[in-house]
C-alpha cells in the first residue's frame, strides 16, 4: 500500500474513479493544494522591555488554495457546472480533498482561465474557507430575567398611576383616613414579618426595621399624599439588594407571603363618605399587592437560574417563569393576581 493509496478519489461522468477533488458532487482534478492554519495572536510590546507578551486567542479559522483544472472534449460544459456549483449555492458545501478528506467549505475567491495552447481544458484557482458545524452568525438568547424585570417595572407604573386616579383623600375627615392607614400599616408589617428571616447580613436587616418603622410613623401623611405612597412602599423592597443576589427564591417566597397577608376588611359602604373611603381602601389595597407581586414576578426566573444550578429544583420550566400561592388549600398563579385587587375586596366595592 503506498500514499496514493490514501488519497480520495472522485466519480467521473462517464464512470471511471480517479484522484481528484469535488465541491458539491461537481469533479474535478488537482494540480497542487495548500492550507493555510495557525494561531490567532496578539503581540503586546512593551516600552523598556524586550520580551512580549504574546495573547493566544485561539486556532485561525483554516483556508484552502486549490489550484485545479476540467479536461475533456465536454470540458466547457464540466466548467460551468463547477463554475455553478462554487458560485450560484448559497452557504457551504460538501469539499471532497483529495489529500484532507471531506472538508465543508465555502468558496470565498474563485478565478478561472482557459487559453487557446491548452485547447479542451480549463484551469482554476479556488479559496476554500472552512465552515465548521455551528451556527453561522451568533444565536440570540432571549433574557427571561430582563423581560420579567421590564414588565414588574411596567406593572408598578401603572398600580402607581391607577392609585393616583382612584385615590381620593381631598376634603375627607380622619375617621374616613383609618381604613387606608391600617393597610398601609399592616402591608408594612407583613414585609418585616416575611423579610427580616432571610435576612442574612446584620446591617441589611437593620436597614429593612428602620425602613419600616420610617413608613409607619409616616403612615398619616402618606395617606394624605398618595404620590408618595408606591415609592416609599418600593424603598422596603429594594433595600434588600444584597438578600435579592443571595437568596433570590427565599426573597421570592417571603413576598408572596406577604402578598397574602390579610390588609383589613373592606369599610361597609353606608354614606357617601364611607363610599369615598371605601374606593381609596381598595385602590390602595391594590396597589400595594400589585407591587408585592410584580418584585416577586422580577425575582422568579433569577432564583429559577440559582435552583437550576445548584440542583435544588425539581423541575426545569419551559414556560415562563411562575409564582403561586397557597390560600384556601388552593394553589393560585401570582400572574393572574398582578392584575387585580383581592375577590373580597372587588365584591365588596361592587356591591356598594
Amino acid at each position: 500500500m503506498t500514499w496514493r493509496d490514501d488519497l480520495r478519489r472522485v466519480k467521473l461522468a462517464d464512470g471511471r474513479e480517479l484522484i481528484g477533488a469535488s465541491f458539491r458532487g461537481v469533479p474535478f482534478f488537482v494540480e497542487s493544494a495548500e492550507i493555510s492554519g495557525g494561531r490567532r495572536a496578539v503581540v503586546h510590546e512593551f516600552p523598556f522591555r524586550d520580551d512580549p507578551y504574546v495573547e493566544d486567542l485561539g486556532r485561525k479559522a483554516h483556508s484552502f488554495r486549490i489550484d485545479g483544472y476540467v479536461i475533456g472534449d465536454d470540458y466547457l460544459a464540466q466548467r460551468d457546472a463547477l463554475q455553478a456549483a462554487l458560485e450560484n449555492v448559497a452557504g457551504p458545501g460538501e469539499l471532497v480533498h483529495p489529500y484532507d478528506g471531506v472538508k465543508r467549505a465555502i468558496c470565498v475567491g474563485l478565478s478561472i482561465r482557459t487559453t487557446r495552447a491548452d485547447g479542451g481544458m480549463a484551469t482554476f484557482a479556488i479559496d476554500f474557507a472552512e465552515t465548521p458545524l455551528q451556527a453561522p452568525v451568533p444565536t440570540e438568547v432571549v433574557d427571561g430575567a430582563e423581560q420579567v424585570g421590564g414588565a414588574a417595572d411596567v406593572v408598578i407604573t401603572a398600580a402607581d398611576a391607577e392609585l393616583q386616579e382612584r385615590y381620593s383623600a381631598a376634603g375627607l375627615p380622619a375617621f374616613a383616613l383609618a381604613s387606608a392607614e391600617r393597610a398601609l400599616t399592616l402591608s408594612a408589617a407583613a414585609l418585616e414579618a416575611t423579610l427580616a428571616p432571610v435576612v442574612a447580613s446584620t446591617q441589611e436587616l437593620a436597614a429593612l426595621t428602620g425602613r419600616v418603622a420610617l413608613l409607619t410613623a409616616q403612615v398619616s401623611s402618606l395617606v394624605r399624599a398618595p404620590a408618595s405612597i408606591i415609592g416609599s412602599f418600593l424603598e422596603v423592597i429594594t433595600g434588600l439588594a444584597d438578600t435579592a443576589e443571595a437568596a433570590p427564591g427565599a426573597v421570592r417566597d417571603a413576598l408572596v407571603a406577604a402578598y397574602d397577608v390579610d390588609l383589613g376588611e373592606p369599610v361597609a359602604a353606608t354614606t357617601a363618605t364611607r363610599e369615598r373611603e371605601l374606593a381609596s381602601q381598595v385602590a390602595l389595597t391594590g396597589a400595594l399587592r400589585q407591587v408585592m407581586a410584580a418584585e416577586a414576578a422580577r425575582l422568579a426566573p433569577i432564583a429559577h437560574a440559582v435552583e437550576d444550578r445548584d440542583g435544588t429544583r425539581a423541575r426545569r420550566y419551559h414556560a415562563p417563569p411562575r409564582v403561586e400561592v397557597v390560600r384556601g388549600g388552593r394553589r393560585r398563579d401570582l400572574c393572574r393576581l398582578l392584575a387585580r385587587p383581592r375577590r373580597a375586596e372587588l365584591a365588596a366595592y361592587a356591591g356598594r
